[in-house]
């Protein structure tokens, strides 16, 4: 393998240095894929339970709702977390 010698500017390579800097930082940060939230309903049906359940469960915090707008939603990933068995309720 031949070695080679390349010239670059200082501003070239800052410009690459931020540029790959910047692209790291945006993979790092890179949110997974959010997550899809239920309305009450939507859970309630789910889970085959009545609303009134899920209102009492989230005060005895087993399945918690969460505010979005001013509108209750529940995680789907703990309602399928329900489903599955993973969580018991004590």
């Amino acid at each position: 393998m031949e070695n080679r010698l390349f010239a670059i500017s200082l501003d070239d390579l800052r410009a690459v240095i931020h540029d790959e800097v910047l692209a790291a930082m945006a993979e790092y940060f890179k949110q997974p894929n959010e997550e899809k939230l239920l309305t009450i309903s939507q859970a309630a049906a789910m889970l085959e339970v009545d609303r009134s359940t899920l209102w009492h469960w989230d005060k005895e915090g087993y399945l918690k709702k969460i505010h979005i707008g001013g509108k209750p939603r529940y995680k789907e990933s703990e309602v399928l977390a329900i489903l599955d068995g993973r969580t018991r309720k004590q």
